[in-house]
């Protein structure tokens, strides 16, 4: 890391990354806004981490920059609820998620791409161009153990779900069309857990408002309906 990185992160785990004249990486601590961590955090590291994103994505607008931001636990809802007792509540504290969604659409001529993790499912929430998933059958590698194993295209976005690129208006046709189409959605479903998970009525819900909805109230009133 430079060494303008390292305040921040020995203080709470998140730094930024001058990658070039144009470009900025922001990498955040996701963990400090996790619901479901109860460990205790840096003092005044959650609302700092909020207050520094700010500064670096107003600082990078200022210079004409682009930014990517990156973080283990994503904005949003988890996709994979199998049971109304589990509840559908999102992956980030709730007044986080907030905060976090109205800053990043204040900076949308800056922020060129968010990548998260954590759900271990391919399930879309952010796209970049067209992309391929693959997948590894554990089974069959595990039937051969000297052989090295072999991962296998699953499927291909564009031509899977029959739309010409994965710009915001394609995703917000083919979730109208998850919607509409109960055949389309249980392809959805199959594919992202590579043929594995079986899924009821209410687990379809949870599939598709997750994929719709990213805020609390648009989100519950989906899983209501």
């Amino acid at each position: 890391l430079p060494s303008s990185s390292w305040s921040t992160f020995e203080k709470a785990g998140y730094y930024n990354w001058t990658i070039s004249r144009s470009l900025r990486l922001v990498c955040l601590n996701s963990m400090l806004w996790y619901a479901g961590n109860k460990a205790p955090a840096p003092k005044g590291s959650v609302d700092d981490q909020l207050v520094w994103l700010r500064e670096q994505l107003q600082e990078a607008h200022q210079l004409g920059q682009k930014v990517f931001i990156s973080g283990h636990v994503a904005p949003g809802f988890y996709t994979h609820v199998l049971s109304p007792e589990l509840g559908t509540s999102g992956l980030l504290r709730d007044e986080i998620n907030e905060a976090y969604q109205d800053l990043i659409a204040n900076f949308m001529d800056v922020v060129s791409g968010q990548f998260f993790g954590h759900q271990h499912a391919n399930s879309f929430v952010v796209l970049l161009l067209d992309y391929t998933v693959y997948y590894l059958d554990y089974d069959k590698a595990n039937m051969h153990p000297n052989e090295t194993p072999k991962w296998e295209p699953l499927y291909t976005l564009t031509t899977q779900y029959g739309v010409p690129d994965v710009t915001t208006a394609s995703m917000v046709d083919l979730s109208q069309r998850l919607n509409s189409s109960s055949e389309l959605l249980d392809t959805y479903i199959w594919l992202t857990t590579a043929f594995n998970d079986s899924c009821d009525s209410f687990c379809r819900r949870v599939q598709l408002c997750s994929a719709m909805c990213s805020r609390a109230v648009p989100h519950s009133a989906c899983i209501t309906s």
